[in-house]
């Protein structure tokens, strides 16, 4: 279909990637938690933002590139892992205080609001770091791309378009979902709990993106 091989699996993987609990969801999450629907909807452009950035890289052969010069992957996974440790400790050190109001654009952290920019930007820089996001547009999509089509820009246009489509609905639906949940004590009490245990994971995922560094370069050294 359209030099593409195994569509149905490749919306399935995509999907399964998508709604995986990860950086980008808690950054929508986050920023719902923090300014209502309009905090939702930035963090989610940025997120999104990223991900073109990533269907772009994709475009110009980033996975080729990866898979020729080994270096540049072990230099992406320690600058994730520097970006991810810092995250994570900052997530777990930082104090967060929160106020409810009837209105749901009114929620936010007491003492340090931050505008939708600094939100979308935050989001942006997650997910641009984000190791699932290097993986699946550097190595798992251009898999599904018939190396034999004549014209190979129509098949990654339509699987960029289809990642679009999937992140568009997903992250759409996890705004509402998110800025339902903050309305309620139970929803808010679950966030701050939520919130340490990401913290937690965030550090988990820079350490092992750094073993994983690690590994890489004492294999090539051997």
């Amino acid at each position: 279909m359209l030099g593409i091989n195994n569509y149905t699996a490749f919306v399935i993987g995509t999907v399964l990637t998508a709604i995986v609990p990860g950086a980008n969801t808690y950054r929508v999450l986050e920023g719902a938690y923090q300014r209502g629907l309009k905090g939702g909807v930035a963090a989610s452009a940025g997120v999104v933002t990223a991900d073109i950035v990533f269907m772009a890289a994709a475009a110009v052969g980033l996975g080729a590139l990866v898979r020729i010069h080994p270096g540049l992957f072990v230099a992406l996974l320690l600058g994730g892992s520097a970006y991810f440790a810092k995250l994570g400790w900052g997530i777990l050190t930082s104090r967060i205080q929160v106020r409810t109001a009837e209105n749901t654009s009114d929620i936010h952290v007491l003492g340090s609001v931050p505008s939708a920019g600094k939100i979308a930007k935050d989001a942006f820089l997650t997910c641009i770091a984000n190791f699932k996001a290097i993986f699946f547009y550097g190595l798992f999509l251009p898999g599904f791309i018939d190396t034999g089509y004549t014209r190979p820009w129509i098949p990654l246009l339509v699987l960029c378009l289809t990642c679009l489509a999937v992140l568009i609905v997903y992250y759409t639906a996890l705004c509402l979902i998110g800025v339902r949940l903050f309305t309620s004590e139970l929803g808010l009490k679950f966030f701050r709990y939520a919130t340490i245990v990401f913290g937690v994971f965030v550090l988990i995922l820079a350490a092992g993106m750094a073993y994983e560094a690690a590994v890489m370069v004492m294999q090539r050294g051997s």
